[in-house]
Order: C-alpha cells, then sequence, then structure tokens
C-alpha cells in the first residue's frame, strides 16, 4: 500500500524509456542503492546513469547537478524504497524535478533495454571526477 503522505513524481517505464532512447534532452539517472547493492549487481545501471549511494547524496548532488535540471532517480525493483527516499532528499535539497522509477534495474533489464555495468565505471558516480569518491 503507498503512503498518502509521499511527495515525489514517478516516471513510468515507457516515459523513461522514450527519454533516454529517443530525447535529446534526457534527464539524469541516478541509481541511488547502497555499495553492497550496486557491487552485488556488477554494477549494473541504465545507460548514462550515475550511481550515487543514497547515504552520499547530500554532499555529492551539489557539487554535479544544478537544481533545475530534470533527474529521476532508481533503485533494484518495484519493492525497493530506496529512490523514494532519495527523491524526497532531493526535493528537501531544493531540486524541483525529481521524478522515480519504480521499476529500476530489473524492469529495464527485463525489458532487453540496454545496460551499462560495473566494468564501464571508473570509480563511482559514474566516473565523475567531482564526486569525491577516493
Amino acid at each position: 500500500m503507498q503512503q498518502t503522505t509521499t511527495k515525489f513524481r514517478t516516471i513510468t517505464f515507457n516515459d523513461l524509456k522514450e527519454k533516454v532512447l529517443h530525447s535529446h534532452h534526457a534527464p539524469v539517472l541516478i541509481n541511488v542503492l547502497s555499495e553492497e547493492s550496486f557491487r552485488k549487481s556488477n554494477g549494473l545501471r541504465l545507460p548514462g546513469s550515475h550511481w550515487i549511494p543514497n547515504t552520499e547524496m547530500e554532499t555529492k548532488a551539489p557539487l554535479m547537478f544544478p537544481k533545475n535540471k530534470e533527474m529521476v532517480v532508481y533503485c533494484a525493483n518495484f519493492e525497493c524504497t530506496a529512490s523514494e527516499k532519495a527523491a524526497e532528499k532531493l526535493q528537501s535539497m531544493g531540486y524541483p524535478n525529481v521524478y522515480v522509477y519504480k521499476g529500476g534495474v530489473k524492469e529495464w533489464k527485463e525489458a532487453g533495454l540496454p545496460m551499462e555495468t560495473n566494468e564501464e565505471v571508473t570509480g563511482c558516480c559514474g566516473g565523475a571526477s567531482s564526486c569525491g569518491c577516493d
């Protein structure tokens, strides 16, 4: 049962697929899984996305993204709540255009859509040099 007090917006699989695969203005995608969960999945993530564990969102997001960017946060699957927590955190930090993709890695992968893996990540945060992950 979904709480009635949640303030985040969601994006559907079809809408996200259209934006990621067919738009020139794709949103910032952020995998918010914990380091342990991310490593267990071999760093599997949606194409072009960043990996910022939810516990590091407050310190890394301001260094990486302007407040006006459209952002989509996601985690493992429909049962995972990390993306909802990240969306609420980002909104409280002043990011107004945050969406939750509830299907996460599982739904995207099961649809046979392109994925990236940990081998393609050069450091954490999707290789962003400014995220302070050393």
